[in-house]
């Protein structure tokens, strides 16, 4: 049986921490057998003890050529010293990571 996806996210909110930029929040839509909700701002740390209940939480993202939403990247935790931050995998994937999420700084 498949893992069900408990949260999406499509946007994020950054701030500066030691000088570099790190997620916040993040606008967070719960899914369930409807499909998913609006969103919710949500802050990072919300996010991590989610996942770290075992939830599992997924980027998303439009798709312009098919007009629809898709599911994107998984988020997980990295611990640097003692603050646990969110983030994708990394790779040559430029549309579904959270650096690729709308910063919603400027909207809400």
């Amino acid at each position: 049986m498949a893992n069900t996806i408990n949260f999406y996210i499509s946007g994020i909110w950054q701030t500066t921490h030691n000088g570099s930029k790190i997620v916040s929040h993040v606008f967070l839509h719960a899914n369930d057998a409807d499909g998913f909700n609006r969103g919710v701002k949500t802050s990072r740390e919300e996010v991590v003890k989610l996942i770290e209940a075992g939830k599992i939480v997924m980027t998303l993202r439009w798709d312009y050529h098919t007009a629809a939403f898709k599911t994107g990247a998984k988020v997980e935790i990295i611990e640097v010293g003692n603050i646990k931050y969110l983030r994708t995998h990394k790779d040559a994937t430029v549309n579904d990571n959270l650096d690729n999420m709308i910063r919603m700084n400027a909207f809400i």
